[in-house]
């Protein structure tokens, strides 16, 4: 199921290493696109099938899961209790026999995940039925306890990751929930503890490195580094100092392992941005009993040079990786021979780009520093709010304090950003977001001024797309465009029905279209990725209330009607199927209608999750393994935030979770007709 998912490690070097062809002008658009396919980067007709095949068979078993699970949680009182144990029941009974049936295939596979996630439907359908008084922990270790049992039977992976999520879970119930989360305490050292234990126990028990130990090692460190972080501002604490020694020594052993013993860059940055983080936090405890400002300006420092200096170790380790034959450069070579024979490429082309050197960061390290020049521009528009209280410029608090302090930042941030060095591009992204916050306070403060605070989310735009085109930074746009879709749409639905829906269909239709043509991909990459991001955001600010957000309520207030939105993704997608049905390289007009309608019928009531799978096609299209991850978590995430959308009741939600899972599993049986025909043709 992988491959047909991902193309793998060659396929991607050797299609970034063509793009760069493509992006000088060397090869043409349609040579570039012969190139992907021919390499299995990107899919033909019968790569779709196979990709919708297992995606479509994975996402409709999940539906149909949490379709089970919403109907349960619909508190019934005329149902008797026999009936809704025998519905439990009969259908981890009937995966049973999926199961036995289709053992060594992946509806078997899919099978076993459905009963894992039944039987805790089980226990809460006990639970309901006969209420003891029992804390809510002990229902998710019998859950855990169970799938521990279910996963050493059936030593599937997913099963394994899944009875880990639930330890996770009863263990942060067990401690009182997330409020104390996972802070100094005894309790909390047993949970860190109890990480570790899990970690070493996996790695003993299957000697390799897979997604499932990344996970559980990523997880581990972030508990652990927040932990000794705020042990750093408590002297008297002996938790917190075996917590530091806990982090310490999986530093220490992470070493060992990944860079001594085998190189993984994914958790060595992981590790190096984990030492960022509690170096920011040992300067800021060391200077904050001197003098608060010094305190942020080296805290800001400290975070810039260490991400700078982080990647460019990253970038060298990368280089310096072992040039002896293992099987990602025997494919890739095998890549490059066959493009060769099929003249798509020539003998010098290949040798110049095996030559040329790849100075792309990997996605996990451009993840890393949005997320540290985010906290740097937080901490640099916390220096200047400060400043500004010191000096007295907030005496007269009004808009011409927040444009002086947009001034302030923005000069140098614009400056720093057209300088090539990895150094000062982070801390002329800090500058800059800390521009982009004052300059929106300074928008907020005038608009309170003239009694125009119902158009703040539209007064918000111009001045955004002022600063997209002032800052040229790929992570700054990408912030920047996500914010402005927000404001934009979620502006007009203030005022009109209408244009809503059409500058939510324009924007999906836009990213469509761009997204799949070479030609603008990469150079509107940034852009792209941030108006999906603002699309998503308001499927999310649309579907939740969040009255209890004051701050979020107060700038922008949700009276305003946001099924427009649903309508006009809804349009967007069969607008884009329509333009893109004769496509080389897609599915037939027939299969992208149908698609289209099925995630349109979706955006009609769950956005998100049309959203969420939008962006999992595009992912293909791309080979993008980092937006088939986020178009995956998006769409786990929005389907739990669907849970608590008012607008419809649990029971019609589980209903529309099993219509749609019924339907995307009949297109997946579909897809495998197709391709089993084309096999005995």
């Amino acid at each position: 199921m992988e491959n047909h998912l991902y193309a793998g490690k060659a396929a991607t070097a050797v299609g970034r290493a063509v793009r760069r062809l493509q992006s000088q002008g060397v090869i043409s658009s349609a040579t570039h696109h012969a190139i992907l396919q021919s390499i299995g980067a990107r899919p033909d007709a019968q790569g779709w099938l196979l990709f919708l095949r297992a995606t479509f068979a994975l996402t409709g078993t999940l539906a149909m899961v949490c379709g089970v699970i919403f109907f349960f949680a619909w508190n019934w009182a005329a149902m008797p209790r026999m009936v809704k144990f025998a519905l439990v029941e009969g259908a981890i009974i009937a995966l049973a026999v999926v199961v036995w049936w289709r053992w060594a295939q992946l509806s078997g596979r899919l099978a076993l995940i459905a009963i894992g996630m039944l039987i805790g439907v089980l226990f809460a359908v006990y639970g309901q039925i006969y209420q003891t008084g029992a804390e809510s922990w002990t229902l998710f270790r019998a859950w855990a306890m169970a799938l521990f049992a279910l996963a050493c039977f059936a030593r599937l992976t997913a099963l394994w990751f899944l009875c880990w999520l639930v330890a996770n879970l009863a263990f942060v119930l067990w401690l009182g929930g997330w409020q104390d989360f996972p802070f100094v305490q005894h309790f909390s050292l047993i949970y860190q503890l109890a990480l570790v234990v899990a970690l070493i126990a996996w790695f003993a028990a299957t000697r390799r490195t897979d997604w499932l130990f990344r996970v559980m090692a990523f997880w581990t460190l972030v508990t652990l580094t927040i932990a000794t972080a705020s042990a750093l501002f408590d002297d008297r604490s002996l938790y917190g100092a075996i917590s530091a020694l806990l982090w310490l020594a999986l530093l220490g052993g992470g070493w060992l392992l990944f860079y001594r013993h085998q190189r993984d860059l994914f958790s060595l940055t992981c590790g190096l941005f984990s030492i960022s983080s509690v170096l920011v936090a040992g300067v800021m405890r060391l200077l904050i009993g001197i003098d608060i400002i010094l305190t942020l300006v080296v805290a800001l420092i400290v975070l810039a040079v260490c991400a700078a200096q982080a990647s460019r170790w990253i970038m060298k380790w990368r280089a310096e990786e072992p040039k002896a034959p293992s099987a990602e450069r025997i494919g890739q070579q095998t890549l490059w021979l066959r493009l060769q024979q099929q003249s798509l490429l020539t003998a010098q082309q290949i040798t110049q780009l095996q030559q040329d050197k790849d100075d792309e960061l990997p996605w996990y390290v451009r993840a890393a520093l949005i997320i540290s020049g985010w906290f740097a521009g937080l901490l640099a528009f916390a220096l200047l709010v400060l400043a500004c209280f010191l000096y007295g410029l907030f005496d007269k608090f009004d808009a011409h304090t927040f444009i002086l302090m947009a001034l302030v930042c923005g000069i140098p941030g614009w400056l720093l950003l057209r300088k090539p060095g990895l150094a000062q591009q982070q801390i002329g992204l800090s500058w800059a977001i800390a521009c982009t916050l004052s300059v929106c306070a300074a928008v907020a403060l005038w608009t309170d001024e003239h009694s125009w605070s119902g158009q703040m989310w539209l007064t918000f735009v111009p001045a955004l797309a002022l600063l997209f085109m002032l800052f040229r930074n790929s992570f700054y746009r990408f912030l920047n465009s996500a914010a402005l879709i927000f404001f934009l749409i979620g502006g007009l639905t203030c005022y009109t029905n209408s244009l809503p829906v059409v500058v939510s269909a324009a924007v999906t239709v836009g990213v469509i279209l761009t997204a799949i043509d070479d030609r603008y991909t990469w150079r509107f990459r940034p852009a792209l990725l941030g108006m999906s991001t603002g699309l998503l955001m308001l499927c999310f600010y649309g579907s939740v209330p969040l009255d209890s957000l004051a701050l979020i309520e107060e700038i922008a207030p949700r009276d305003s009607d946001f099924s427009t939105l649903n309508e006009g993704i809804a349009a967007g997608l069969l607008i884009a199927a329509l333009l893109l049905g004769r496509r080389e390289g897609m599915p037939g007009a027939w299969q992208l209608l149908l698609i289209a309608t099925v995630l349109a019928a979706i955006s009609l009531f769950a956005p998100g999750i049309a959203l969420a799978w939008l962006l999992l096609l595009l992912a293909r299209f791309q080979n993008s393994k980092a937006l088939m991850l986020t178009a995956a978590v998006l769409l786990v995430l929005y389907t739990l935030d669907w849970y608590y959308f008012l607008g419809i009741s649990l029971l019609d939600k589980a209903l529309m979770l099993f219509a749609a899972g019924a339907v995307l599993i009949t297109i997946s049986m579909l897809a495998d007709r197709r391709l089993q025909e084309g096999e005995n043709a």
